[in-house]
């Protein structure tokens, strides 16, 4: 967790400060499991479909999804040393944002189940097969784009390359 040295050897404007870890939310479904941000309802209102014309196969495949797409969330803030709970609890994320990149991934996943595959032609005579992607990158629709992540984790301001106005030895040793 961190270089030994951090929390000693820099001015108390640079350190790290730690939140002591908030319970987590109250929000469970009915069987006792973590409720996501979004619900398949929303998914719905979002493709223009009545709420009543979901098929239970379809809203058990759209929770999966969404759980898929909140692990993966959840995994983008710890590796940046954070919690979303934590993080939605202080303000600093709106978890409506994070609702509409959920609903957004399995919207994708929806539309367009092979990510990335333009085009797909199979011949019988003379045996022809072809398949095309465009773009790098991942093939899963459901992973999170770039843009995605960075609109939700929130900024961290350091004055990492500020200067000062005369010299001020580092007090490591001291």
């Amino acid at each position: 967790m961190g270089w030994p040295w951090a929390t000693t050897c820099l001015p108390p404007t640079l350190r790290l400060r730690r939140r002591r870890p908030q319970p987590a939310s109250p929000r469970s479904r009915g069987d006792g499991a973590a409720m996501t941000y979004a619900i398949p309802d929303d998914v719905a209102v979002q493709l223009g479909r009545p709420i009543d014309s979901i098929t239970e196969t379809e809203r058990a495949q759209w929770q999966a999804w969404l759980d898929k797409v909140e692990r993966s969330i959840r995994r983008a803030f710890k590796k940046a040393g954070l919690e979303l709970d934590e993080q939605i609890n202080l303000g600093e994320v709106i978890a409506a944002d994070v609702a509409d990149v959920e609903i957004s991934a399995v919207i994708r996943k929806i539309q367009n189940p092979t990510w990335g595959e333009t085009s797909y032609t199979k011949s019988v005579d003379d045996a022809s097969v072809t398949r095309r992607r465009e773009g790098a990158g991942e093939s899963d629709p459901l992973a999170l784009l770039d843009g995605e992540i960075d609109n939700l984790l929130p900024e961290i301001q350091s004055a990492a390359f500020s200067t000062r106005p005369r010299f001020q030895p580092d007090r490591c040793w001291a």
